[in-house]
């Protein structure tokens, strides 16, 4: 059996592609972000495990967190602060990324889901076992039943979400967009 480590940046989309792996192929999959693994812990990642990524662009993914962060509180204004962390935690989480993981996936291919999942059996000798039809709604449900409601915001859904996003226009994520570029290179 295939093995595969998940290392993303929150709200990268680890969850869904984990589940439509776990439903639909032989393919084990554990998921960590950057800042709460250690790639040499063997009993986590035994010898053969492959490490794999999920590459969402700057904006998106340091927008998406800080409002799902800001509406679990019940926060409708952006701080500085706020932001200034979630961009340097993006620039860090991506330098160990792009330092470690050599398999990335587009963010933007978990919406043809059937076709990654072959993509990804294809790269790492996974079979597909079950039905990836319905797959979407299938973790919608499962996930709306298992998970606390803050976890569950859509955060494009949220109206602080365009706030961020306009917050995030002036602020220099270059060095962002080029780790995310580099990432990018990578993908399957």
């Amino acid at each position: 059996m295939s093995k595969i480590a998940l290392i993303t940046y929150p709200r990268s989309g680890q969850h869904f592609l984990k589940y439509a792996l776990t439903e639909a192929t032989n393919i084990d999959v554990v998921c960590k972000h950057p800042n709460t693994v250690d790639l040499q812990d063997n009993f986590l990642f035994p010898e053969g495990t492959n490490f794999v990524s999920i590459a969402r662009s700057p904006k998106d993914s340091i927008a998406s967190i800080v409002a799902l962060e800001l509406s679990s509180q019940g926060i409708s204004y952006v701080e500085s602060s706020h932001l200034d962390a979630r961009i340097s935690y993006y620039e860090k989480s991506y330098e160990f990324l792009v330092s470690y993981i050599d398999t990335f996936i587009n963010y933007q291919d978990l919406s043809s889901i059937e076709v990654l999942v072959d993509k990804i059996c294809q790269k790492f000798g996974g079979s597909i076992t079950g039905s990836l039809e319905g797959i979407q709604e299938r973790y919608e449900t499962n996930h709306l039943e298992t998970e606390p409601a803050w976890k569950i915001i859509s955060s494009k859904n949220e109206e602080v979400y365009s706030k961020i996003i306009t917050a995030l226009d002036s602020r220099n994520l270059d060095r962002c967009q080029e780790l995310y570029n580099q990432a990018l290179e990578r993908t399957i």
